[in-house]
């Protein structure tokens, strides 16, 4: 399904959106709220960036840095290069076992000092989309 409309959009990359979140309350406020700021600051149009359903070319690639939570930024960065990100719903499911390490610290305080990098980066970053394969190997 990602792969069908990263093609039909013509896209570099795609995120789902989770719909019908199966999740406790609290964890969807402050999912919500967090990808507020985020939007906020880093205005990349991406409404659900806690997502795990990505796909991506491999050009891609070249515009991740690696920072412990990536896989919030992920489309923050690709966007930031100049690649198109393109956005669809995907189905959401409940959690079947175990609980989740993901507190406070890892929700609250590592993605918030990333963003801020994150902000800095985009601000100073270059597309990097239509540069040759060969042309980051020129700079050393």
């Amino acid at each position: 399904y990602l792969l069908k409309t990263m093609r039909d959009a013509n896209a570099d990359m795609v995120v789902g959106i989770r719909q019908c979140r199966q999740d406790r309350r609290m964890r969807l406020l402050m999912s919500r709220l967090a990808n507020r700021v985020r939007g906020w600051i880093l205005r990349d149009g991406v409404s659900d960036s806690g997502c795990a359903l990505k796909a991506f070319r491999s050009d891609v690639v070249r515009a991740l840095i690696p920072i412990r939570t990536l896989y919030s930024f992920m489309p923050a960065m690709a966007a930031a290069a100049g690649f198109k990100v393109v956005q669809v719903p995907v189905r959401h499911r409940a959690r079947t076992g175990g609980r989740s390490s993901y507190g406070l610290r890892a929700f609250l305080w590592h993605p918030f000092v990333d963003m801020l990098g994150m902000w800095w980066f985009n601000r100073r970053c270059l597309p990097l989309k239509g540069m040759q394969n060969d042309s980051r190997a020129d700079i050393r």
